[in-house]
């Protein structure tokens, strides 16, 4: 998707040179990601002896690296797997499409909180720029090492909605998006995981 929005929408974006061009160049990793990805679903055997390979090297050919190697062995058997449990099977493709529906409301909401935040503010905005900047952000952030993002998130959607909030609003959006997207999303666990524990607790009950 980033690929696409930065090939026929780059204008409409209005990212501005240097986060165009950065965009462009994390796209381009990425579609050599997905590149893998797609030969791992179609030839796991052939990764799998690259992998091994490598593992041949003189250099590589420590007890301790052993097990990471092994790890991304099993790795890619398990993504084969699951990939055909997706789309191979006699319900798969009801399991596929649930999924894919449940995929796009859960993003189409997601990505509709900013320009609600937005509009609230009563700033003016293109809703192909949002939302673009959004798709090329968190396919981005996906990547990133460290868990959940934090500060990262924060200061990466600062960055992209800098021209289009003035300094004195930026950070107040930045809070409030951040608070919808995540912390709301942390309540919510919670009271679903209490929730669940006590349902288990009283079903033990019984038992006893």
């Amino acid at each position: 998707m980033p690929p696409i929005l930065l090939i026929f929408f780059r204008n409409q974006l209005e990212l501005g040179t240097v986060l165009s061009y950065f965009a462009v160049l994390v796209s381009i990793f990425l579609m050599l990601l997905l590149f893998i990805l797609i030969y791992i679903i179609l030839k796991p055997r052939f990764v799998i002896e690259i992998v091994n390979k490598i593992s041949n090297i003189s250099f590589f050919k420590k007890p301790k690296l052993e097990k990471y190697f092994e790890k991304i062995k099993e790795e890619i058997i398990l993504y084969h797997k699951n990939f055909n449990d997706l789309f191979i099977g006699p319900s798969s493709y009801k399991l596929f499409f649930s999924q894919l529906f449940y995929a796009v409301a859960y993003w189409l909401l997601f990505y509709s909180i900013a320009p609600v935040l937005l509009l609230a503010m009563n700033i003016h905005f293109n809703l192909l720029a949002v939302i673009g900047r959004q798709l090329i952000f968190y396919d981005i952030l996906a990547y990133s090492f460290i868990p959940s993002g934090s500060g990262v998130v924060e200061i990466g959607f600062a960055t992209i909605f800098s021209n289009i909030l003035p300094p004195s609003k930026l950070g107040i959006f930045v809070g409030m998006w951040r608070f919808f997207t995540y912390y709301v999303y942390l309540g919510i666990s919670a009271i679903g995981f209490f929730m669940a524990i006590k349902n288990q607790d009283a079903k033990r009950m019984l038992i006893k």
